[in-house]
């Protein structure tokens, strides 16, 4: 098991620690972007502003009160309701969203390629690839949820802004 939903499946997290959601495509943006900083000690929030500078919701830090993080928890929002409220909204254009833990943010933008992992002419993603970008890190420090598609009952229905409820 790769913590993989395509269709509105369950993945597991560990509680109390800080995870980062974003959209499959924005993580190489960022990659691009602090290229020749990736070795400093940027925070999150410097790197956002660099990478993303006219978008307030590029990505959601949430802190996960239980193991399991359901699909249902991704909300639909206004983004011009949201107000202050960024730290749990993101983004999306592609609907593939990525879950990983705060601290392995280096790591994984490092090693991280959209193309590599959207390359896959029978499945929704390079399996091969993804088994190769976790290889090294713990089961519960990154997850992939695909959007199940606008037909599912799920909020979570492809491109748009989304609030994270019921951490």
């Amino acid at each position: 098991m790769e913590n993989i939903s395509l269709k509105g499946e369950n993945v597991k997290l560990n509680s109390g620690e800080n995870y980062i959601i974003i959209d499959a495509l924005y993580l190489d943006q960022i990659k691009n972007t602090i290229k020749d900083k990736l070795h400093e000690e940027l925070l999150i929030n410097e790197i956002k502003k660099l990478a993303f500078p006219f978008l307030d919701t590029p990505y959601a830090i949430i802190n996960p009160v239980k193991g399991v993080f359901k699909v249902d928890f991704i909300k639909k929002v206004d983004y011009a309701t949201i107000e202050e409220d960024y730290a749990s909204c993101f983004s999306t254009d592609t609907g593939l969203i990525l879950i990983f833990k705060e601290i392995i943010f280096r790591k994984i933008a490092e090693k991280y390629n959209y193309d590599k992992l959207t390359d896959s002419i029978s499945e929704n993603i390079n399996t091969p690839y993804w088994k190769e970008l976790i290889s090294g890190l713990n089961f519960l420090d990154i997850a992939l949820i695909m959007s199940p598609g606008i037909y599912s009952k799920y909020d979570f229905s492809g491109s748009g802004t989304y609030k994270v409820i019921c951490q």
